[in-house]
This record gives structure tokens, C-alpha cells and sequence, in this order.
């Protein structure tokens, strides 16, 4: 079986997002606030040390910023494409794992980035699959 796993490699309460080897490398922590891609394959009965992985990037998508005032609404945007990548990829009957919260953020600027995100994250299989379903 194949799952899917969307994820931001930073987090809400900081301006900094960490490489994606370091992201997935908390995912598999015993910090159960940095740990949720382990918790989700628990939950579907998948043993995490017998699964095999492949991880797919996207980004960085902006710059950092200089204070979290100005970071927190970049967070938001990117909060609001994490949903929708996820929503994209559930459409088209894909098995995506963990929680995405629908997003009041949704405008013109995250979908352009859920479409380029998409198009670099995907095969042209799983592309053609996600343009069919809508």
C-alpha cells in the first residue's frame, strides 16, 4: 500500500523552517509534538521500521524573514497550500495520512503554488491521475 504524507518542514511557533532531512528525521523522534508522520503510520498498523520511504520536496517557496509578525502570514499561505495539496491528492482517491485542516486562507497566490508544487512534487502518472479526478 502506498500513503501520502503533506507536510511543512516549519512549524507555527517559529520563523524558521528546518531542512526537510531534518523534518523527517523529528518525524521519527520520541517528541510527540515533532512526531506525527510516525503517530499516523502507527495508527494505519504500518511498522515504521519495515516501511520504506520516499521523500519528495518542494521549496523553499519564500525567503526568510526578518520577525515573526512578517513570517506568520507566509506560515498561513503555506498552511492553507499544505491543505490543499492534501485535499488535491484525497480527491484523486490517493491515501494521504495526518490531519489538514481546511484553511480560511485560500486565494489566487496558493493556488498557483498548489499547481507548481504539484507538477514538481508528482509523476506524470500521479499528475494525470489528479487532473482526471476533477
Amino acid at each position: 500500500q502506498v500513503f501520502y504524507y503533506v507536510g511543512r518542514t516549519g512549524d507555527n511557533s517559529s520563523p524558521n523552517a528546518a531542512s526537510p532531512f531534518g523534518r523527517m528525521s523529528a518525524h521519527f523522534s520520541k517528541n510527540r509534538h515533532g512526531n506525527a508522520l510516525l503517530r499516523n503510520l502507527r495508527k494505519e498498523g504500518i511498522d515504521p521500521a519495515t516501511a520504506h520511504y520516499e521523500l519528495r520536496t518542494y521549496g523553499p517557496i519564500f525567503s526568510e524573514q526578518s520577525t515573526f509578525e512578517k513570517h506568520k502570514p507566509l506560515r498561513d499561505l503555506m498552511a492553507s497550500v499544505e491543505e490543499s495539496i492534501a485535499q488535491k491528492l484525497k480527491s484523486a482517491d490517493f491515501k494521504v495520512i495526518g490531519e489538514h485542516h481546511p484553511s480560511r486562507n485560500k486565494d489566487h497566490k496558493s493556488e498557483v503554488i498548489v499547481r507548481r508544487a504539484l507538477k514538481n512534487l508528482l509523476t506524470p502518472e500521479e499528475i494525470r491521475i489528479v487532473e482526471d479526478s476533477k
